[in-house]
């Protein structure tokens, strides 16, 4: 696998450049080969709006002869390509900004060359530092690469942040030197399974595909009072029981197209596994498409279920293409009949399924999805 990385800030030295560097130790790590590309040393001219590129077939077709040749050559060679920046008024720096425009010549849309995309199926991501919270700080730009590749039709992971609080000191702090090395992490899983890997953000948490290292808190958090309570029978007694169930679940279970998937519901601010959610088919009310999430019992009660399952219906509804969601819920369980109900579901009727040995009362519950 090769990694492509463009370095956008006028002193590679600095904020951006010290984020980058366990990023791209990680990959290195995991014997990825980066290209790591510096920006402020090089000539690169404002793109000229000529459409000259835009006629000519099958390459780049620039008519401006400049380091952005060379530095095409090796976008084109890569399998990822990482944009790093700090933020310049909501924006990418000027070099940064010329390469952008520069790539317009990757895009044969707009005129007499037969339409096509010279860098069909790369990998785009961002890594950027800025002033303000990231949000507000590096929001715009995260939203323009999503427009950008949504336009390309190239797929786009995602961007990894830092605000700058205490200058250089900010970057090298345990979180961001982590966030750095797990965030490169992803991209090689994403690559290597991308059909696999689901990564859903929300304010507090990430949703994201199972990990063979998330078996120990997969393990704890389902044998906890409540959960045991409610979830008999996907209690894993031991690290190893969860392991395997990882693996039966990512490796046989898993089916975007059913769908049949199950996340980890992560907290952001520690990175711990504290849940679980997902969609499959319920063979015991006629394979309708249930959601279902379970929070380990010392985080209930922050509203981290409700704001995991909006955007687990989110998902389901605008990404799996469903019409209609299901949940049962045990009467007792006040706590999940809230959630649903407080995210639109409709009490249906009381049915008796199976559950530990006997038929057991659980209130059936519909969501539609309401198409503009």
């Amino acid at each position: 696998m090769k990694v492509c990385l463009l370095m956008g800030s006028p002193d590679p030295n600095r904020r951006t450049g010290e984020l980058c560097k366990p990023f791209i130790d990680e990959l290195r790590h995991n014997n990825v080969e980066v290209d790591y590309i510096t920006l402020h040393d090089k000539t690169i001219a404002p793109c000229l709006g000529c459409y000259h590129c835009q006629n000519i077939s099958g390459e780049y077709g620039c008519i401006q002869k400049d380091d952005m040749q060379t530095i095409v050559e090796s976008i084109l060679k890569a399998d990822i390509l990482v944009f790093a920046t700090p933020i310049y008024t909501w924006q990418v720096t000027p070099p940064m900004k010329a390469v952008m425009d520069r790539m317009f010549g990757l895009n044969k849309f707009y005129g007499s060359a037969p339409r096509e995309v010279l860098n069909k199926g790369q990998i785009y991501a961002l890594i950027s530092t800025c002033g303000y919270d990231i949000d507000y700080g590096a929001g715009l730009l995260d939203d323009i690469l999503v427009r950008w590749c949504s336009h390309s039709g190239l797929p786009y992971y995602g961007m990894y942040a830092v605000q700058d609080e205490d200058n250089l000191s900010s970057f090298r702090t345990k979180s961001a030197i982590d966030g750095a090395r797990e965030f490169a992490q992803e991209l090689i899983e994403y690559k290597y399974e991308k059909i696999k890997y689901i990564k859903i953000e929300t304010t507090r948490l990430i949703l994201r595909s199972l990990k063979e290292s998330d078996a120990e808190a997969v393990s704890n958090n389902i044998k906890q009072p409540i959960a045991q309570h409610l979830i008999y029978d996907m209690v894993l007694e031991t690290e190893e029981a969860a392991l395997n169930w990882i693996n039966w679940i990512n490796n046989e279970k898993f089916n975007i197209a059913i769908p049949n998937v199950v996340l980890a519901i992560e907290l952001k601010s520690s990175h711990e596994c504290i849940g679980l959610i997902g969609v499959a088919p319920k063979q015991e009310i006629d394979n309708d498409i249930e959601i279902f999430f379970q929070i380990a019992d010392e985080y209930q009660n922050n509203g981290y279920a409700t704001e995991a399952t909006k955007a687990m219906i989110w998902w389901a509804f605008e990404k799996a293409d469903q019409d209609v969601l299901s949940a049962i819920v045990k009467p007792e369980n006040k706590a999940s009949r809230r959630v649903i109900e407080k995210l639109g579901f409709i009490y249906v009727e009381t049915m008796n399924l199976p559950y530990d040995g006997t038929d057991c009362a659980f209130d059936y519950f519909r969501l539609n999805h309401t198409r503009r």
